[in-house]
């Protein structure tokens, strides 16, 4: 059996996360989704894979399906990355991810409800789920949320032109340029120190 990979969860945005499955780095491609075990392993790293419904749903995929669920995956991933990245550059979305984004939260069935957890009461979704694309529902949804209520200013991308990768800069002063400090923000400190010893 294959290793379960870790995934990095350092954007700061679910759906960024996500775009962050794919990305270059200093030339070289990287797609954290080749298989639908993976999807569902990211999926279950990233707390969208909890429920009974959802945990059975993926379990009993045929191949036929899984790889049509991992296609639209990759779909929305690519609609998220482009949305975001014309959002970056001042323009609108284009309709394409808002009709890729829509068609899947369409597939959230279920409802929520009331429980009681100890002493406090709390709001649950439940899911209903029969079409196994309903796995990415939960995910459009986060798109939604970048789209429609997160400010458009701190979506961002690394200040690395060797990385691709979107983060949504939620650091108190909104100056965040890395997407992450420990890669390309420290590869920037070392490159900045270099240059400063040549200089003296």
């Amino acid at each position: 059996m294959a290793q379960k990979q870790n995934f990095s969860f350092l954007a700061d945005h679910l759906s960024l996360d996500f775009v962050g499955t794919e990305f270059r780095r200093s030339g070289e491609y990287q797609d954290r989704l080749e298989t639908f075990d993976d999807l569902r392993e990211w999926l279950k790293q990233a707390g969208l894979l909890g429920s009974p419904e959802a945990v059975a749903l993926a379990k009993h995929c045929s191949a036929k399906t899984s790889e049509r669920v991992l296609g639209a995956a990759r779909e929305l991933r690519k609609s998220i990355r482009t949305a975001a990245e014309a959002i970056i550059d001042g323009k609108l979305v284009p309709p394409g991810p808002i009709r890729a984004i829509n068609g899947l939260l369409i597939k959230r069935d279920g409802h929520f409800q009331i429980e009681r957890r100890s002493a406090q009461l709390e709001r649950r979704f439940v899911s209903e789920m029969a079409d196994p694309l309903a796995l990415l529902a939960p995910l459009a949804e986060a798109a939604a949320d970048l789209l429609c209520d997160g400010n458009p200013a701190l979506i961002r991308k690394c200040a690395d032109e060797s990385c691709d990768l979107l983060f949504y800069d939620s650091t108190k002063n909104h100056r965040r340029r890395w997407c992450s400090m420990s890669a390309c923000g420290n590869r920037a400190k070392v490159a900045a120190h270099r240059a400063r010893q040549r200089v003296a």
